[in-house]
């Protein structure tokens, strides 16, 4: 070990500098740890914004889905209640109930006690 004499001014502007040397450090440290929670934040968000797409994707087939369905059950409905009206009526189109096939009478519910 060697000791060299210096001045009051000169130590304090070197334990000064050390000092500063050992802040800047662990700013750089602090620095890169930022930078990995950046990226970490930005995988999260990208996956996120990933699953909301397909989620959105999916809400819209399944309201196209509803809307086909909500058409065709206006349909039916407005052709059932046709032929009930045209068989209380009598008129052209009204079918007696005899004429009408077994395979198209009401099947018994699979849920029914």
């Amino acid at each position: 070990s060697k000791v060299f004499p210096v001045s009051p001014n000169t130590l304090a502007i070197t334990v000064n500098s050390i000092g500063k040397s050992l802040q800047y450090y662990e700013m750089a440290k602090d620095v890169k740890k930022t930078i990995s929670q950046i990226q970490l934040a930005r995988d999260h968000l990208s996956k996120f914004k990933n699953r909301f797409d397909e989620i959105g994707e999916k809400l819209v087939k399944a309201q196209e889905s509803f809307q086909k369905a909500s058409t065709h059950l206006s349909h039916y409905s407005t052709s059932v209640d046709r032929l009930e009206h045209d068989g209380e009526a009598g008129g052209v189109g009204a079918v007696p109930a005899a004429a009408i096939p077994a395979t198209a009478l009401p099947l018994p519910s699979l849920f029914s006690e």
